[in-house]
């Protein structure tokens, strides 16, 4: 089973629907994100939940499969997590975070539901409104459960008022989508957490503009992106794998410094530059990545 840090693909299914759910396990995502929210109606809910319930208790829990999470609602988090604290469910996305009260009240909730001696589950945290962008630096203190932040930013355009983003992926403006962008990133490191999970993108069919679009999201800081159909997983994961060059540089600098280590010195030079700790730890980061996404 790979760790949170690895997963690159997570992808949003509706928990109200018991074939697509199925379609799901054999997808080739990393995580599948049972949608009890937005992809489901507000009369929907308790059906989902029912079918969420259902389909848990039916799946193979020998059968390899994609790490299974499920996103529930803010305003019915008690009913949805007694249909999603399941031990297949791995983990909890909150939507539309906007305090640490919330984060707290969530992990006490889940502390009373899970049964005692189950794993401890973790949480991913949504930031999608302009509140929860200024407060996400103080999110993960509210609770040791809290291992990742998703930006949603259909939702935080909506609450921004900015018009559709019809860039097709070309290189943000500088403007509050990029400064969420940003603040989301700088929060996950200083509390040292994986990087965030990327955006949704509406864009299914065009596989080349996606790839690049989700590489520059890479070179952001995000560790991995949500997605919305199955013909986006690829695209997402080639655009998340280091490249061929970049994995050859890491090697390099792995290899010198390794030589250099035995040979007691700290500082070795590789195709012209000085490698020094940072630089190391960075190759060794990015090389890890790239075996990772063979």
């Amino acid at each position: 089973m790979m760790g949170t840090s690895d997963i690159r693909t997570w992808m949003y299914v509706p928990a109200d629907s018991r074939s697509k759910l199925d379609k799901a396990l054999s997808s080739g995502t990393d995580a599948v994100l049972a949608d009890l929210e937005d992809a489901v109606s507000a009369s929907g809910k308790a059906a989902a939940r029912e079918c969420l319930a259902t389909w848990l208790s039916e799946v193979d829990p020998t059968a390899a499969r994609p790490h299974i999470w499920v996103r529930v609602n803010a305003g019915s988090v008690e009913d949805d997590l007694a249909a999603a604290i399941h031990p297949l469910v791995e983990g909890i996305c909150l939507p539309k975070v906007e305090s640490a009260d919330e984060v707290h009240a969530i992990s006490d909730l889940m502390d009373r539901l899970e049964p005692s001696g189950s794993p401890r589950r973790p949480l991913m945290l949504m930031v999608e409104t302009a509140r929860g962008v200024l407060k996400c630096d103080t999110f993960a203190a509210a609770s040791v459960r809290v291992v990742l932040f998703q930006l949603g930013e259909q939702d935080l355009r909506a609450d921004l008022g900015l018009p559709p983003d019809l860039s097709k992926g070309a290189d943000p403006l500088p403007g509050p989508m990029q400064a969420a962008r940003d603040r989301v990133i700088f929060a996950s490191a200083a509390a040292g957490l994986v990087g965030p999970v990327g955006p949704v993108s509406v864009n299914i069919h065009d596989a080349d503009t996606l790839a690049a679009e989700t590489a520059r999201l890479r070179h952001a800081g995000f560790s991995g992106r949500a997605l919305i159909h199955p013909a986006q997983i690829e695209p997402i994961a080639y655009g998340l794998a280091p490249t061929d060059a970049e994995a050859e540089w890491a090697r390099k600098v792995v290899e010198a410094a390794d030589a250099a280590g035995a040979e007691g010195t700290g500082v070795t030079v590789v195709d012209g530059g000085m490698v020094d700790a940072p630089v190391i730890a960075t190759a060794r980061q990015l090389l890890q990545r790239a075996e990772a996404h063979r």
